[in-house]
């Protein structure tokens, strides 16, 4: 055998020692896409469940709220103050979603069940007064996303 064919053979080896790791660092890219997914979806319902445990664990906020989704002029100073703490915590879960759903494509099922979370949230007149005084402590593009999702254009 000359050095030519060695030569050749080597190449040969070394092109298919290539195309094998593109393929594994496709797959390995792709299962690591499928965690991020996996693991976005688990800590938004973590969060949100915080959320809800803030009110199944305060009886007094879950009054606030109550009152609060009725209308925010229902509540004394102090009130609005929790009301709007429990707003902010709600909206803030929504933003993180929405910028990490943007960034990894997610299901979309999973995407409408957190615009209906939205949807039944803003539907309460005490939090669209609330959203419309501090929409702008939010981005502009989560601002468009919570305005397209729940129609309040």
């Amino acid at each position: 055998m000359d050095w030519d064919a060695v030569a050749a053979i080597g190449e040969s080896v070394g092109a298919l020692a290539v195309v094998v790791s593109v393929i594994y660092l496709a797959f390995q890219v792709r299962e690591n896409t499928r965690t991020s997914i996996q693991n976005m979806v688990q800590d938004t319902i973590k969060d949100f469940a915080r959320v809800d445990q803030l009110i199944a664990t305060t009886p007094d906020l879950a009054s606030i709220v109550v009152k609060g989704n009725e209308g925010i002029e229902n509540l004394a100073p102090d009130q609005k103050l929790r009301f709007d703490g429990y707003n902010s915590t709600f909206f803030s879960v929504l933003e993180v979603w929405h910028t990490q759903s943007r960034r990894i494509p997610v299901d979309p099922e999973q995407d409408d069940t957190i615009r209906t979370m939205l949807n039944n949230r803003l539907a309460e007149r005490g939090c669209q007064q609330w959203w419309s005084a501090n929409q702008t402590e939010f981005p502009a593009g989560f601002r468009n996303w919570v305005e397209e999702s729940a129609n309040l254009n």
